[in-house]
């Protein structure tokens, strides 16, 4: 376990401490960046996997969305003529699909 020093006495303390064994002070984390500094210095490959992750959902919603409407273009291009009563699935698939790449590349 890494040790750190207490911020009131200089006493060294285990890193996962909530208070100061020498002078009482208290030693849980001051804010949230705090946090996430101990969490980034000891899970590097938890942290690399979330970004890894987070770059899959925002390609795949782009992808989706960009899908979305180019379907939806077509759909509309296709309602001046007679045959979109035979493409509006492609319609509704197309709005379904931007959707859901909205949500994964803004929801997530």
């Amino acid at each position: 376990m890494k040790n750190k020093n207490c911020p009131k006495c200089g006493n060294p303390v285990d890193s996962h401490s909530m208070i100061c064994m020498n002078c009482g002070a208290d030693l849980k984390p001051s804010s949230y960046t705090d946090s996430v500094e101990d969490i980034k210095e000891n899970h590097p490959k938890q942290e690399a996997k979330a970004a890894s992750e987070a770059v899959v959902f925002h390609s795949l919603g782009t992808a989706l969305i960009t899908i979305g409407i180019f379907c939806d273009v077509i759909c509309m291009m296709l309602v001046g003529s007679g045959t979109f009563e035979e493409y509006k699935i492609f319609a509704v698939g197309g709005t379904i699909c931007f959707l859901i790449g909205l949500f994964l590349r803004f929801g997530v």
